[in-house]
């Protein structure tokens, strides 16, 4: 998830608001990055619950990283 945010900031949003193109400088940029990383940085600790293999949602997730790991194989 984190990948792809990063993906979207640096290469499309960065380049169209901030210099030397658009109307933000260098500062105002960090400071919308830190605004879009925070927020997503804490919620790591509520997807570890749900990841884990104790609780419900952690047959939903590594049933997904297997999948995503055989396809990614063929």
């Amino acid at each position: 998830m984190m990948c792809i945010c990063q993906l979207f900031y640096q290469f499309y949003l960065y380049p169209r608001l901030g210099p030397p193109l658009g109307k933000f400088n260098h500062l105002q940029m960090f400071r919308l990055g830190c605004f879009l990383y925070i927020p997503a940085y804490l919620c790591l600790p509520l997807l570890r619950h749900v990841a884990s293999p104790d609780s419900d949602g952690g047959i939903l997730v590594m049933t997904r990283k297997l999948f995503g790991c055989h396809m990614a194989m063929s």
